[in-house]
């Protein structure tokens, strides 16, 4: 009956984390060190369940606006063509603005693999994925977040 009961816990608590969804595609954008109240941040998430959650902080001012969206297309041969590579990294201060795009890649398990489709500081590259699925995929994202 205790093995039993553990058994059914442990199944409830995978499902239950295993199905939070996480964002396909995600876009995020902060300022580099500035004094208190400049600083601002853009984070912006496209889900496989056609939404787009973009949100905004400037200061201690947030807010976030979610819309719908018709995605279709294999995104996901895009992000394995991306996880892939190649990648090339420079060197560039860390106390500038970044921006980062990024993928997750549904597993078989259920779990997610994150995909690096490139890195900004500042206007440069710090880490840019050349393939052509990082590169789509960067475009859509400029697209769907403004």
């Amino acid at each position: 009956m205790k093995k039993s009961l553990i058994t059914a816990s442990c199944l409830f608590y995978s499902f239950f984390v295993f199905s939070e969804e996480l964002p396909i595609l995600t876009k995020k954008e902060y300022t580099g060190y500035v004094a208190p109240g400049y600083n601002s941040a853009h984070i912006c998430e496209i889900y496989a369940s056609n939404k787009v959650v973009i949100s905004n902080t400037y200061g201690q001012f947030n807010y976030s606006i979610t819309k719908s969206v018709d995605l279709s297309g294999n995104y996901k041969n895009m992000l394995e063509n991306a996880e892939q590579g190649p990648f090339k990294s420079y060197t560039y201060p860390m106390d500038v603005g970044s921006l980062i795009y990024e993928g997750n890649i549904l597993q078989n398990n259920g779990t997610y693999k994150k995909v690096k489709l490139g890195t900004k500081m500042g206007n440069n590259w710090s880490i840019e994925n050349q393939s052509v699925g990082a590169y789509g995929l960067r475009l859509a994202l400029d697209d769907l977040c403004k």
